[in-house]
């Protein structure tokens, strides 16, 4: 009895101190914020993604010829509604792996999911037929290849250019709980070294890139990032991603051979 009675004491002892213990104060500079956040991502095992995507791409402004879309004047600008449009899934970022599931309903409702284990990426979809398929060194070069570790140091890299002045707007709600919030807003050749993102046969050009990074507070790690490209004529997009689940396990494989075949990603 008096074991039982000295652990409620010394329980009751414990929440008596951690009350009296004043929270960590809060971080005011945003360079300073945003510093301890990369440093988390340098040492994240995984992640979460949840990305609601919305806006206009106009295909013939990013790849020229292409008929998809061709306005009634010639000019083949083929808007592209991106309403509705959703990313899901997995980042192995020790084992450089991935799963994410892509809902593009303007796009004749595609629904599709993408995989990369070992550099080799996989793609089955409901524009591609069955079973899934290795992508060439064609189709391959049109998605590129993620390693999201050099993603972080040349994310670091970039924000102490003296180009980059992030903001430190009001503490806000976020899903992780309250969240620091810091906004960066970049122009014309800021945005990147060459002021476009070049991938495969594709180029855009990013006039603006407007990010909200909310940031919580309990852990520094990003729990949500709000990201408005104005890409020019090639139209803007507005994305709002979640990350959550930081370093749970996470187990990402390649499918079964017997339902892959190697090829261009389209039939």
């Amino acid at each position: 009895m008096r074991t039982i009675a000295g652990v409620v004491f010394a329980a009751a002892v414990v929440v008596a101190i951690a009350a009296c213990t004043p929270p960590a104060p809060a971080l005011s500079d945003p360079r300073e914020i945003l510093g301890l956040a990369v440093g988390h991502l340098r040492e994240a095992k995984a992640v979460h993604v949840d990305a609601a995507i919305d806006g206009t791409l106009m295909l013939g402004s990013i790849v020229p010829g292409l008929p998809l879309g061709a306005s009634s004047g010639g000019s083949g600008a083929g808007a592209l509604a991106l309403t509705g449009t959703h990313v899901e899934g997995d980042l192995d970022l020790v084992g450089e792996r991935a799963d994410l599931h892509l809902e593009v309903p303007a796009l004749l409702g595609l629904t599709a999911e993408v995989r990369e284990v070992g550099g080799d990426v996989y793609v089955t979809s409901s524009l591609t037929g069955s079973g899934w398929r290795r992508l060439d060194d064609a189709s391959g070069s049109q998605l590129g290849s993620w390693r999201p570790m050099a993603w972080v140091g040349d994310l670091q890299d970039w924000l102490a250019r003296p180009a980059i002045v992030p903001i430190r707007l009001d503490d806000a709600a976020c899903p992780a709980g309250t969240c620091y919030v810091v906004q960066v807003v970049v122009d014309g050749a800021d945005v990147l070294p060459s002021g476009a993102l070049a991938t495969g046969s594709l180029g855009l050009r990013v006039d603006r890139l407007t990010l909200d990074l909310r940031i919580d507070r309990a852990t520094l790690r990003l729990s949500q990032v709000a990201v408005a490209l104005d890409l020019g004529d090639a139209g803007k997009v507005d994305a709002t991603v979640g990350l959550s689940g930081w370093d749970a396990a996470v187990t990402i494989e390649a499918p079964p051979p017997g339902d892959v075949q190697a090829g261009p990603l389209l039939p």
